[in-house]
C-alpha cells in the first residue's frame, strides 16, 4: 500500500493512474489458467470451480464462505476471509472470475496479496463517473478513443472510469475504481482497487445502462464515418442498403437519442462480511452435481447463467418465451461467437474482420449436426464447443419445465368453444428476465386455422394468439391482446401495442379478427353467422332459383334459355346467366365460399338482382346457346356450390 497523499496530489494520481490503465478489449483470462479446468456460475450467483487434481470449489451466493471437496471424498467449509493457505490461492481466482462477470463485487483479505498491485489510497472519496450528454460533446472533450482492432473506448469526464464496447459489439467491458477499505480514524482515507468486468450487451446492469448507450452510438456512429470514407476515397457509393441501415445513423440522431441518458453512474463498492453478518452454509452433498468433477454436467435445481471452460465461454439466451432457450458460446483465443437457434437446430457462426478500422461482420450458419471440427483457421474445436452449447440448452430448457407451475381456471378471461366462457390464468413461476410482455405458459391449441396466400394462424389455451404469414413475418400477440412482438422478414424484432401498429397494421389486424372468432363461445359464433348478409335464408333461396332454372334448362328448350337470360341485366344477357354472388362472403372459417376461378366478380343492377354474378353460358359455333353444355357446366357449378354450403 502506498502512502497517503493529499487531496491534489490523490486527485493528480487517481487521473493519472486512470489514464495508464488499459481497457482489455479482449476475454479476460484467468491467472495460472491451467491449473483451472471449468467455472460455472449459477442464476443465484453461487460460483463451482473445477481444478486439475479433481478438488471442487463451490462459493456461496456472496462469496462469504466456500466449500471445497477433495479427491479423498473430504468437505471443507470455511469463511473466504480467513480461507488456509491451501486455499487461500484457489479461491482468490474464484472471487476474481465472480467479480469480472457479476455487478457487485466482492472483497476480503484473501484477494489483498494478489491484487496489492492494483489498490492506491486518497484522501477523499472518488464521485460518481459522469459522462458526456451526446456523441458530439464526447468527441470534442477527446473522451472517446479507437483502438486498432476496432474496439472503441468511452472514458468519464474525470477520466477515472472507462468503458469499452468490442468490435463485434456483444461484449461490454468496464474499468472502475472500487473501493475496498475506508478508515475512519484519523488521518482519514480510502482504499480503491481498479476493478474490470465484463457483460454482454443484452444482458448490461442498470447502472451502466447510459454508458452502454453512448459507447454503442460512438461505436456505430465510427464504423459509419469510416464507410463512408472509404466510399468517397474509392469513388464508390456504400451498398445499398447498408447505406440505410438503421443502426448507421448520423451523429445528429444520435445527439437526440442520447440527451436524455443519465449524466452520472454511482460506483459499486465491494461487498464485505460484517461482525453482524450471519453464514448461511449451503447444504451441499457429496453426491450432487456441486461436488462432481465432471466437466459436461448441469445441476437440476438451478439454471446456469456462465460456463466457463480454457477455450469457450458459454452462457443461455432467454427468447420471448421463457420455455425458448439458445445458447451462445464466446471462442477465448478469437473474437468467434457461436449462436444456436430454431431450439438448437442451426448454429449461427460471426466472426469480425478490420481493415484499416472499418469492420466487417461475417455470418455463417451450420446445420447443428454439419458444424466442421475446425474451421476458417481457428484453433478451438467447434464441434465440441457446440456439443456443450446443446448440453448447456437443454438443461436450462428441463429447468424451466420443472419450474413451470399449473394453470388455474376461472371465467374471466379467454374463452372456449363449449358454450361458456372458459379462462385459462396463469401466475408465472418467475418475471421474464429480458422483460418481454408475452409469457407462455400453455401449448395447447384452441383453434388452428390456414389460409391460401395469408398463412397459419394459431390460438392458445393460455390466450395468446400466434400468426405466420406468407411473407415469414411472424405476430405473436399476448395474453391480453394489448402488446405483440413482430419478426419482419429480414430480422428485425419489434414490439408493439395492438391499438397502435404502426407498419404492421394488416398483419395485427388479421390476428384480431382471428381472435375475435377463436376465442368465442359456440352461441357467440352462431350470433355472428347469422348477423352476417349471408344467411341461412338466402342461402336456401339461391339453391331454389338455381334448381329451377336447371330444370327450364333441362327441357332443351333454346327460346325458353334465351328468354330467361334477356329477362337480366343487358351487361350480361348475351354471354352469361346470373346466379348469386357469394364471392363477397366469408365463412368463419376464413375460406372463400365459392373459387374464384369458378366464380365472376361482375355485379347487376337493381332489385333481385343487384347481389348477383355470373356463370358463363356454353354456346355452338352458330352463336345459339348450347343448351346441354350450359347445363352440365351449371350442375357441376351447383354441385360445387352445395359441398360448400353443406359445410355452415
Amino acid at each position: 500500500m502506498s502512502n497517503i497523499a493529499t487531496d491534489s496530489a490523490a486527485d493528480n494520481r487517481c487521473a493519472r493512474t486512470a489514464r495508464n490503465s488499459k481497457i482489455n478489449p479482449e476475454p479476460l483470462r484467468i491467472k495460472h489458467e491451467n491449473d483451472l479446468l471449468r467455472v460455472v456460475i449459477t442464476r443465484d450467483n453461487r460460483t463451482k470451480g473445477n481444478f486439475v487434481d479433481n478438488t471442487v470449489i463451490v462459493l456461496s451466493g456472496d462469496s462469504s464462505c466456500f466449500t471445497a471437496f477433495l479427491p479423498n471424498g473430504e468437505v471443507i467449509r470455511q469463511l473466504s476471509e480467513f480461507a488456509t493457505r491451501r486455499y487461500a490461492s484457489r479461491v482468490s481466482r474464484l472471487i476474481e472470475f465472480r467479480n469480472t462477470y457479476l455487478e457487485q463485487p466482492y472483497f476480503c483479505s484473501t484477494l489483498e496479496q494478489d491484487c496489492k498491485a492494483h489498490t492506491f489510497e486518497t484522501r477523499i472519496r472518488i464521485p460518481p463517473a459522469h459522462w458526456p450528454r451526446c456523441v458530439q460533446e464526447a468527441v470534442e472533450v477527446k473522451l472517446v478513443e479507437y483502438l486498432p482492432n476496432g474496439t472503441t473506448v468511452l472514458k468519464s469526464q474525470e477520466e477515472l472510469t472507462k468503458v469499452a464496447i468490442c468490435p463485434h459489439g456483444l461484449r461490454f467491458y468496464i474499468t472502475f475504481p472500487l473501493l475496498i477499505a475506508e478508515r475512519a480514524s484519523p488521518p482519514s482515507g480510502f482504499t480503491y482497487l481498479w476493478q474490470s468486468q465484463v457483460f454482454f450487451m443484452d444482458q448490461v446492469p442498470e447502472r451502466w445502462k447510459s454508458a452502454a448507450s453512448l459507447v454503442e452510438c460512438l461505436h456505430t456512429e465510427r464504423q459509419f464515418q469510416l464507410r463512408l470514407q472509404k466510399a468517397e476515397s474509392t469513388a464508390e457509393a456504400l451498398d445499398g442498403p447498408a447505406a440505410y441501415d438503421s443502426s448507421l445513423r448520423s451523429s445528429e440522431l444520435l445527439n437526440e437519442l442520447t440527451s436524455t441518458l443519465p449524466a452520472s453512474t454511482q460506483l459499486p463498492t465491494a461487498l464485505e462480511r460484517s461482525a453482524a453478518h450471519t453464514v448461511s452454509w449451503d447444504p451441499l452433498q457429496k453426491n450432487s452435481w456441486w461436488a462432481s468433477c465432471a466437466d459436461t454436467m448441469y445441476p437440476k435445481e438451478v439454471e446456469v447463467l456462465l460456463d466457463w471452460t480454457p477455450s469457450a465461454l458459454l452462457r443461455v439466451i432467454v427468447g420471448v418465451s421463457p420455455a425458448t432457450v439458445e445458447a451462445e458460446a464466446l471462442l477465448l483465443d478469437s473474437s468467434v461467437v457461436l449462436r444456436s437457434s430454431q431450439q438448437g437446430t442451426y448454429v449461427h457462426h460471426f466472426t469480425t474482420h478490420v481493415d484499416a478500422g472499418v469492420i466487417t461482420k461475417v455470418k455463417r450458419v451450420f446445420a447443428n449436426e454439419g458444424v466442421p471440427a475446425r474451421a476458417y483457421g481457428q484453433q478451438a474445436a467447434l464441434q465440441a464447443v457446440t456439443q456443450r452449447m446443446k448440453l448447456l440448452r437443454r438443461a436450462a430448457e428441463d429447468f424451466r419445465d420443472t419450474t413451470c407451475q399449473a394453470p388455474s381456471i376461472d371465467n374471466s378471461h379467454a374463452k372456449g368453444g363449449n358454450g361458456g366462457a372458459l379462462s385459462v390464468q396463469l401466475k408465472p413461476a418467475r418475471s421474464h428476465p429480458d422483460g418481454s410482455p408475452i409469457q407462455q405458459w400453455s401449448n395447447v391449441v384452441m383453434e388452428e386455422s390456414c389460409v391460401d396466400g395469408t398463412g397459419v394462424l394459431t390460438a392458445y389455451a393460455d390466450g395468446r394468439v400466434k400468426g405466420i404469414f406468407g411473407d415469414r413475418t411472424r405476430v405473436e400477440m399476448d395474453q391480453q391482446r394489448e402488446r405483440a412482438r413482430v419478426v419482419l422478414p429480414y430480422g428485425e424484432v419489434r414490439e408493439i401495442r395492438v391499438d397502435a401498429p404502426i407498419g404492421v397494421e394488416s398483419y395485427v389486424a388479421v390476428l384480431q379478427q382471428f381472435a375475435s372468432w377463436a376465442f368465442s363461445s359456440a352461441t357467440e359464433r352462431m350470433s355472428h353467422i347469422q348477423a352476417t348478409d349471408f344467411t341461412q335464408a338466402s342461402v336456401a333461396a339461391h339453391v331454389d332459383a338455381t334448381q329451377r332454372f336447371l330444370l327450364k334448362c333441362q327441357a332443351n328448350d333454346p327460346l325458353t334459355c334465351a328468354s330467361l337470360s334477356s329477362s337480366f341485366d343487358p351487361r350480361f344477357r348475351q354471354d352469361s346467366i346470373i346466379c348469386h354472388n357469394l364471392m363477397d362472403t366469408m365463412l368463419p372459417d376464413g375460406h372463400s365460399e365459392i373459387p374464384s376461378q369458378l366464380l365472376n366478380s361482375q355485379k347487376g343492377g337493381e332489385g333481385n338482382d343487384s347481389s348477383f354474378a355470373t356463370f358463363h353460358v356454353m354456346t355452338n359455333c352458330s352463336g345459339r346457346v348450347d343448351t346441354h353444355a350450359t347445363v352440365e357446366n351449371m350442375l357441376l357449378q351447383n354441385k360445387l356450390m352445395m359441398t360448400r354450403l353443406s359445410s355452415l
